[in-house]
This record gives C-alpha cells, structure tokens and sequence, in this order.
C-alpha cells in the first residue's frame, strides 16, 4: 500500500472498501483508521489556509 499522503482520493476509497470488506467487524481498526485520516486532513488537506486569505 502507498503512504497515505501519496494516494488519490480513489485509491483512499478503495483501500477502505477493501479494509472494511475484510474486517467489517474490526472495532479497533475503525477506530485507528478514523484517527489517522482526522490527523492527515488536519496536517496535509483540509485545513490549510489558500494564499489569497493572507493580509
């Protein structure tokens, strides 16, 4: 599997259809990968300020 900051919205999508598919049941391994993808998006995606929005 590629690094998480390294893969496509598609290839993120498909690589959790296939984790649930195989561990549908896995309570800790839900947990973990939602912790993971909360921290990536707050380091690398989601919460980055655009450069017009600097003063």
């Amino acid at each position: 599997m590629k690094p998480l900051n390294t893969m496509t919205a598609d290839e993120l999508a498909e690589a959790l259809d296939r984790l649930t598919d195989r561990c549908s049941q896995d309570e800790a391994l839900r947990l973990a990968l939602h912790r993971e993808m909360c921290r990536a998006a707050e380091e690398e995606w989601f919460f980055e300020e655009p450069e017009s929005s600097v003063p």
